[in-house]
């Protein structure tokens, strides 16, 4: 890991807009290197944010639109727990907070972390 890196990496770690999956595919560089660097560096992580591994913003606009737990999990291919989950968790959260959960996802989608 060059100093250029580890510029990358203090910068964006601990943005809880960015998933460390993602920074690790942008540096290419191994996942638990990361985690090695950024403790080695200090660097604290995002506090509590964890990227959803399915797209949260739309079982947000489906629930929004009324569509059964069911329904939005057959649509989106997972399991109605999971998308009560995540409707419960978005429920709690700031229109901020969800704007950041939603960009983690895309993020991760784009870097082809999730099929």
């Amino acid at each position: 890991m060059d100093s250029a890196d580890r510029a990358f990496l203090r910068a964006t770690y601990s943005d809880p807009s960015w998933p460390t999956a993602v920074i690790a595919a942008k540096l290419d560089i191994p996942l638990p290197t990361i985690y090695a660097q950024a403790k080695r560096m200090g660097l604290p992580a995002a506090p509590d944010v964890r990227t959803p591994r399915f797209d949260w913003q739309a079982a947000w606009k489906m629930h929004q639109a009324s569509m059964l737990l069911i329904e939005i999990g057959e649509t989106l291919g997972v399991t109605a727990p999971a998308v009560g989950h995540a409707v419960k968790r978005m429920r709690a959260m700031t229109d901020d907070e969800r704007a950041i959960h939603w960009q983690r996802y895309e993020r991760a989608y784009d870097a082809g972390l999730f099929d």
